[in-house]
């Protein structure tokens, strides 16, 4: 976690990566290749792709906007079956480890962001009425991954 303008804690792209390298050590030696772990470190970035809305006026409350389409168990479903499906088809003997990897390693995006102070909350699934979830920020505590700055 970094902070981000006074006291809001905020994850970023040096921290995301954190739980698909630590979800790496779970698994038996030799089953995920230094590819894939290459691949889910890139997964749990990619949901922030959406801040590119806002240079085209797209505000953050917006399903397009920040925290929106792209913090979605689908969406997270779908990016890890892409890869799953393409670069590794063939290359990989269990295809369903891989992709619960590569899954979990981009739902783990916006589980971090539901655990920050800052920012707009998260949304896992898409109900005809959206109700919006911010975990409580002492779980980031737990974690151990919170960055203090002394000064």
């Amino acid at each position: 976690m970094a902070r981000c303008g006074g006291d809001k804690l905020m994850c970023s792209v040096l921290t995301h990566p954190v739980v698909p390298i630590a979800l790496s050590t779970v698994f038996p030696p030799d089953t995920l290749p230094p590819t894939v772990l290459l691949v889910g470190a890139a997964c749990s970035v990619i949901p922030d792709i959406d801040v590119i809305g806002r240079k085209f006026g797209i505000r953050s409350n917006h399903m397009l906007g920040h925290r929106g389409l792209t913090h979605l168990m689908a969406f997270a479903a779908v990016l890890g079956a892409i890869p799953t499906c393409t670069l590794f088809r063939s290359s990989h003997p269990d295809p369903w480890v891989l992709f619960l990897f590569l899954f979990v390693s981009t739902l783990s995006h916006a589980l971090l962001d539901m655990l920050t102070n800052g920012g707009r909350r998260g949304v896992l699934i898409i109900r005809s009425e959206c109700r919006w979830v911010w975990l409580p920020s002492a779980g980031v505590c737990i974690l151990g991954i919170m960055v203090r700055r002394y000064g």
